[in-house]
């Protein structure tokens, strides 16, 4: 067992071994997980859809009042999701699914009011929408890029790995809120350019991947414990963390490019 976990594995792990989970009749499966998050996957869609659709209905084609719903979505759903990662870490042996639901559908509405957002304010509906295909087929090229690389023993995930991943995934976070810091004070935002902006995201997406092949890593070792199958809801949940990060930022490189092209047309 690797000493360096997963916040969220490292608990699932210590709570299973406390509650003696391990001669439970119903054990957690590697099929149960992936099915699991999949049902994650289809709320994160269909959240998504009924939100752009109920809002462009209110709105009546209407593309101020349509912005100003989406505005305050997306502030609402954004707190929504952080309260449910948030109540999910502290809650203990308590059943994680209606917490990974709950993250599910503020993802769902929270991409759907972004990408809703960006068309509504910048008139290039085609765009967004072609965005949006390419950032899902790309999430489900970088998952099977790294499901046959770790799976294939390419690349391995130890200690080494799991510290580099951790202390880089710090350092960025620590660099972003200096400079929000920085720009509240001052007034000036260093990081608001194309190329300071497109640095990040390609950063976050690497460290996405690597965050993917550690989700592999923890889900076999700690099938090892054989945990009681309500633990898979919380396997799924760390999963749904790691793609919707990985999808967000293909979408954000893409979108900064489309909108760095249209001012340089202009």
């Amino acid at each position: 067992m690797q000493t360096k976990e997963n916040v969220v594995f490292r608990q699932i792990r210590e709570q299973a071994l406390a509650a003696n989970q391990v001669s439970t009749l119903e054990t957690a499966t590697k099929k149960g997980v992936a099915t699991k998050t999949m049902i994650l996957l289809l709320t994160v869609f269909v959240s998504g859809i009924l939100h752009f659709s109920l809002t462009s209905l209110i709105a009546a084609g209407n593309q101020s009042v349509k912005a100003s719903l989406l505005y305050s979505s997306i502030g609402v759903v954004s707190l929504l999701g952080f309260v449910s990662i948030m109540v999910s870490i502290f809650a203990g042996q308590m059943n994680q699914k209606p917490f990974a639901i709950m993250y599910a559908v503020s993802e769902g509405i929270l991409i759907s009011g972004v990408f809703g957002l960006i068309s509504a304010l910048t008139g290039a509906y085609s765009e967004i929408v072609l965005i949006l295909a390419i950032s899902v087929v790309g999430t489900l090229v970088v998952f099977l890029i790294m499901h046959f690389l770790y799976y294939q023993g390419i690349l391995k995930v130890n200690n080494k790995f799991r510290m580099s991943v951790l202390v880089s995934f710090i350092v960025i976070f620590a660099f972003v809120m200096i400079n929000m810091l920085v720009s509240i004070i001052s007034g000036k935002n260093y990081l608001s350019g194309y190329w300071p902006q497109l640095a990040i995201s390609g950063v976050l997406l690497v460290l996405g991947s690597a965050f993917l092949a550690m989700d592999f890593d923890n889900v076999e070792q700690i099938m090892k414990f054989d945990i009681s199958k309500k633990y898979e809801w919380s396997l799924a949940f760390a999963f749904l963390m790691t793609l919707i990060l990985i999808f967000e930022q293909i979408a954000r490189i893409l979108i900064l490019t489309m909108l760095e092209k249209e001012n340089n047309t202009r």
